[in-house]
């Protein structure tokens, strides 16, 4: 059902990134920098453009800058300006490592890959830069060196929570469910707020078939995320497989109205359909699935049972003979 595990929601915590210990001076960079830390990024853009123009080559001006940009989500602008700062000072690791994030934020995982490792160059045991450079790896389908990284990561730095959430799900990519499970928990314990990890946890448990466990990390992620659409569509698949088809039913249909267009949810909906004995709305929910992903294979399987549990058997072989490019036959 799912393909992969939840990845889309990568947290980048720096475990150096440490407050600052003396009171900083009223000038217009510290102020922007207090600003920064306070999340107000218009603001302290504002004041890094103030410092910038007096003085061009203030580096720290030039990278917070950068940051704000990109926080704010222009990142385009933010990939032009962590540039000339880096023109400025090239030995700013953190620089590089956020040029390559934004990279990533765009899908360029190659030239991301690129940022991230002369980020290591000059900061080679930076957990943050590891994970990044893991995360990376695995998007360009280079398990083994997304393993090493993430790896080298969380022994670099144990307390970082999201390297052990991206560890666990490159080790469950390989099949090895038992330390992604461990994963999972070790993230979940040193960040108890970590919706992902809740989520990667419950669908790794599901595939342990640890039934109990996995509804209880699905659940602890819908009380940090109550409209986490990827948590209740977990959820209801953890509810089909114990038998609980109303209260699957229930959580699937509040996941379609909050995400009317999910092709996967579409497609657990058509399977609780047809567990119900409702063949008609089985095959109107596999085919509005297949509306949304037209190449899906999950949803072709799943209208394939549909059909085939009407003696649609015309329409229904075909489609059932693409089963190998379903996540689940």
């Amino acid at each position: 059902m799912l393909r992969a595990l939840l990845t889309q929601l990568i947290s980048r915590r720096r475990p150096d990134d440490a407050p600052p210990t003396a009171q900083l001076a009223d000038d217009p960079l510290s102020r922007a920098k207090r600003l920064a830390e306070g999340k107000a990024h218009d603001q302290a853009l504002a004041l890094a453009d103030e410092v910038l123009q007096g003085d061009p080559t203030n580096v720290e001006a030039a990278v917070l800058r950068a940051d704000s940009l990109r926080k704010t989500g222009r990142i385009q602008e933010a990939k032009d300006a962590y540039r000339r700062a880096l023109v400025l000072d090239p030995t700013r690791a953190d620089a590089w490592l956020d040029l390559g994030v934004c990279h990533h934020l765009e899908a360029d995982y190659f030239w991301a890959r690129v940022y991230f490792r002369s980020a290591l160059v000059l900061a080679p045991g930076n957990a943050s830069i590891l994970n990044e450079s893991g995360m990376a790896e695995l998007a360009l389908g280079n398990l083994e060196r997304a393993e090493v990284s993430l790896e080298a990561a969380v022994n670099s730095d144990p307390q970082h929570a999201e390297a052990w959430n991206n560890y666990g799900i490159v080790l469950a990519r390989r099949g090895d469910r038992a330390s992604a499970r461990r994963s999972f928990l070790r993230a979940t314990f040193l960040k108890h707020g970590f919706y992902t990890a809740h989520c990667n946890l419950g669908l790794v448990c599901r595939e342990l078939e640890l039934t109990e466990e996995a509804e209880q990390a699905l659940r602890n992620a819908l009380q940090l995320e109550p409209k986490g659409v990827a948590a209740m569509l977990a959820l209801g698949l953890v509810l089909q497989d114990r038998g609980e088809l109303d209260e699957a039913f229930h959580v699937l249909e509040a996941a379609r109205v909050l995400a009317p267009d999910d092709a996967d949810v579409l497609t657990a909906l058509s399977a609780l359909h047809l567990s119900k004995g409702d063949a008609t709305a089985a095959c109107g929910a596999a085919r509005a699935a297949l509306d949304r992903r037209p190449n899906d294979g999950d949803a072709r399987l799943a209208l394939a049972h549909a059909l085939l549990s009407q003696f649609d058997f015309e329409a229904g072989w075909p489609l059932y003979e693409g089963r190998r490019d379903a996540s689940v036959s």
